[in-house]
């Protein structure tokens, strides 16, 4: 694999990455310092930003709810079982929301209909999203792979939800603790962070309070000019 990876990429002038993780490794596999470098996604912080919270929780139906979001592809490295145990054996007070398609549909809609704090949306048009976003209180990304990035974390953010994630591949890179949480994505760890968010307001608030600066201040459009740099060079 560390061959193909050199042969493929080896003539290229510049490799851009999304995360140093993902830059440390293709230098491990035999790619020169200087050739690999990292950009950072960015987000339309028009389309994704925060409104009024009580006003999208009633839209989607989750008036008076604490609710924990999911967003992404249903599949098994992405940590939905440990998210789904997570709402068994939590204060079921705590709502939890997966909103993705994937071959695990099937499976999240059925413990969906067993436990009344789990909420199967399924597919949501990209334009609904920042609805979605801002009508729950914490995002979650429980991936239990070496993820690359997360720009599911950036568009929470944008709409200034925290969020509590585990501590694979790049997405350490883009929280840090004044905006979110960093776990092992176990039962243990993801269910004691949630909780703690849930019985602290204050310290969520304070938390939401800070994602939309950090946020604008990471992830707007002028990541762009390294892409730019990069063709123009």
């Amino acid at each position: 694999m560390a061959k193909m990876v050199r042969w493929t990429l080896n003539p290229a002038n510049k490799v851009l990455t999304l995360s140093n993780a993902s830059r440390r490794e293709l230098i491990e596999v035999g790619l020169r310092e200087d050739k690999v470098d990292t950009y950072t996604y960015w987000i339309d912080q028009e389309v994704f930003k925060p409104f009024d919270k009580v006003e999208a929780k009633k839209k989607v139906g989750w008036e008076g709810r604490f609710v924990v979001l999911f967003v992404g592809r249903f599949i098994d490295i992405k940590g939905m079982d440990v998210l789904l145990e997570v709402a068994e054996s939590i204060d079921k007070e705590i709502c939890f929301a997966f909103i993705g398609d994937g071959p695990l549909s099937a499976s999240i809609e059925k413990v969906s209909r067993r436990l009344n704090n789990v909420m199967f949306i399924g597919k949501v048009d990209n334009h609904n999203l920042p609805l979605y976003y801002n009508a729950a209180d914490i995002l979650c990304v429980p991936s239990k792979y070496e993820e690359g990035f997360g720009r599911v974390i950036l568009e929470a953010l944008s709409c200034g939800i925290p969020v509590v994630a585990s501590n694979r591949g790049g997405i350490p890179e883009a929280i840090d603790r004044t905006v979110g949480v960093l776990v092992d994505p176990t039962v243990d760890d993801l269910g004691r962070e949630i909780e703690s968010l849930y019985r602290t307001p204050k310290r969520l608030y304070e938390m939401q309070s800070r994602c939309r600066e950090y946020a604008t201040g990471r992830f707007s459009k002028k990541n762009t000019e390294l892409i730019v740099r990069c063709y123009d060079g």
